[in-house]
């Protein structure tokens, strides 16, 4: 006799993680972005972004579909939905970074805006590997200060980048683009302090 075995019931430290995993699969295609010279390769890389960050919507919809209809949660309600919202900045940051290069048509990349995507992508990765800790309660001080740290690297690359900008180049309009486009990532960045922030708040509450 064949039994179907039952399947596991995704719970919020899934969602979680998930949308963690979201975030790195996300920070490698904007980094992407940032190296190749192909501009149709652009789009298409951009295109693989939109679908993450749909995806995470869906994460980030399920998960407080979940909040609503759970009388029990295993931390605090607020702490979920901070949590939720603080997820779904990083990504929508992200996003937004690879669009703009692409909807600005920006030919030639600067050095420095691959170097800020590289520093996101070390915050991503972090993430992803620091938010599946929160199940066990393990210790979480470490990827708070390391984001901090990226962060505050973040904001150097950002001023170098805007100073450089706005001494070498010319043209007004390539000027506007660039600056749009270092702003947005580095309120990704901010980002991803902020989400580093809430997490070590739960994890001081939760522990």
């Amino acid at each position: 006799m064949l039994f179907n075995k039952k399947r596991k019931t995704e719970d919020f430290f899934d969602l979680f993680t998930k949308a963690a995993q979201n975030l790195d699969a996300a920070s490698e295609l904007l980094l992407r972005i940032t190296q190749v010279d192909s501009f149709e390769e652009r789009k298409e890389l951009r295109a693989q972004l939109h679908d993450l960050e749909h995806n995470s919507d869906e994460i980030t919809h399920r998960t407080m579909s979940m909040l609503n209809a759970t009388f029990v949660t295993p931390m605090d309600r607020e702490d979920i939905s901070l949590l939720t919202g603080a997820l779904d900045d990083c990504m929508d940051g992200i996003d937004e970074a690879g669009d703009l290069i692409v909807l600005y048509e920006i030919q030639d990349i600067p050095r420095r805006l691959e170097k800020q995507a590289k520093i996101l992508r070390e915050c991503a990765q972090e993430t992803a590997i620091a938010i599946p800790k929160l199940r066990g309660g393990r210790d979480l001080k470490d990827f708070t200060v390391h984001i901090n740290s990226l962060e505050n690297k973040g904001d150097k690359q950002y001023r170098k980048m805007l100073a450089e900008v706005f001494t070498s180049e010319t043209d007004p309009i390539y000027v506007i683009k660039i600056k749009d486009v270092i702003e947005s990532l580095e309120t990704a960045c901010d980002s991803f302090e902020t989400l580093a922030n809430a997490v070590e708040a739960i994890y001081i509450k939760e522990s």
